[in-house]
């Protein structure tokens, strides 16, 4: 059985194969470091979880990586939106550039930082 989650995401759309050169640099285990940030719960809010990043991995075509913070996300089969439109959350400038400094001090990325909406099949 196909499982779906959907996430709504901040943060900088990578090539795949990022990963494998920032391993090279960094002499780090990329999987390893990312998994430091990965939690199930991290929405925008006032909780400790909202100073939190993590790594979207498109590992079914293996095509990108997303590493910014999760706004919103589904649970297991349920679909963000169903029977209502999704609300585009409004950070502000601040929220916006804090996201982009703990992707830049982690990762040493820079660039473009968008809204992502992505459904991941599992």
């Amino acid at each position: 059985m196909v499982r779906s989650n959907q996430y709504f995401m901040y943060g900088i759309c990578l090539p795949f194969e990022w990963h494998i050169e920032w391993e090279k640099a960094e002499n780090k285990d990329f999987y390893e470091t990312y998994e430091a940030f990965m939690n199930d719960d991290i929405f925008i809010d006032n909780s400790s979880n909202n100073k939190k990043i993590y790594c979207l991995f498109d590992g079914r075509d293996g095509r990108f990586i997303i590493i910014g913070r999760i706004l919103n996300r589904s649970d297991d089969d349920e679909v963000l939106g169903d029977n209502k439109p999704i609300v585009v959350p409004n950070l502000n400038d601040f929220e916006k550039h804090y996201i982009e400094n703990l992707v830049n001090k982690h990762f040493g990325v820079v660039g473009e930082f968008h809204y992502y909406f992505v459904t991941k099949y599992n």
